[in-house]
């Protein structure tokens, strides 16, 4: 119903009711939308990623799962005002810390296509294994030898 009453917001905005409209979703049981489409009034194709064309939605759905998993569902959010809140906090914080994916740029770095300097990456990452090796060092339980 949610798909459907997406479509349906889309559509009531068309300004031509002639145009040719694109949908694609993925393979998802929610997608299953034949018969409603034809019910329209317009021109609606249907396409399936990786089944009629060769692209998903993988990345973005990636990034919503570590939104949901890493920072929504661990909170209790009352009202959409707190969900703003959240989203804005979520979404600056993913943003703003390097990610093993980019090679250790932030997402935001990406986007402005900063260049990444290795040598200064490689140099941070050994200093940081010899602070760890001290802290670890330091922090002994007393039990182990080593």
């Amino acid at each position: 119903m949610i798909r459907r009453e997406t479509i349906d917001e889309a559509t009531r905005h068309l300004e031509n009711l002639d145009e040719h409209i694109l949908l694609l979703t993925d393979g998802g049981p929610e997608n299953s939308l034949k018969e409603y489409l034809e019910t329209l009034g317009v021109k609606v194709t249907h396409q399936k990623a990786m089944i009629d064309v060769q692209c998903s939605n993988t990345l973005i759905e990636a990034h919503n799962k570590v939104i949901k998993y890493n920072y929504l569902y661990r909170k209790s959010i009352n009202d959409g005002f707190q969900l703003i809140r959240e989203l804005d906090f979520c979404c600056n914080n993913f943003n703003g810390r390097p990610h093993i994916s980019l090679n250790g740029l932030t997402p935001d770095e990406s986007y402005a296509n900063v260049k990444l300097d290795d040598e200064r990456l490689r140099k941070l990452k050994k200093e940081a294994g010899i602070k760890r090796k001290q802290d670890n060092l330091k922090n002994r339980c007393g039990v182990c030898a080593t």
